[in-house]
């Protein structure tokens, strides 16, 4: 290698690392507080329960199978293609699942 070919391939290093490491800084900074808030909260003394309105919702709020029942009822089975018995059934596609394909008999 040339010494201008080592200077070149210093230069694009130099410049490529120092716009990574921007990015990752711009990440770290921004990232920090959203990991760290309940730390920084306390740190600076900020009281969660006054911040909120309203009683709880495991204290005043309705209880899951209430919610769930009322979310069935208001679910519309004909805007998806469903095709299983029991609306117990979890999926993560409203599409049933692709027919399975047989191997023909060995002869």
């Amino acid at each position: 290698m040339t010494r201008s070919t080592i200077r070149i391939w210093f230069l694009i290093h130099k410049w490529t690392s120092l716009v990574s490491t921007l990015f990752l800084l711009l990440l770290c900074v921004t990232g920090l507080p959203l990991i760290f808030h309940d730390e920084i909260d306390a740190a600076l003394g900020e009281d969660h329960e006054a911040a909120l309105a309203g009683p709880p919702s495991a204290e005043g709020g309705l209880p899951l199978d209430a919610m769930l029942r009322t979310a069935l009822a208001a679910r519309s089975m004909a805007s998806c293609r469903c095709s299983w018995p029991s609306a117990r059934t979890a999926r993560f596609s409203p599409l049933p699942p692709a027919p399975r394909l047989m191997r023909p008999k060995a002869r």
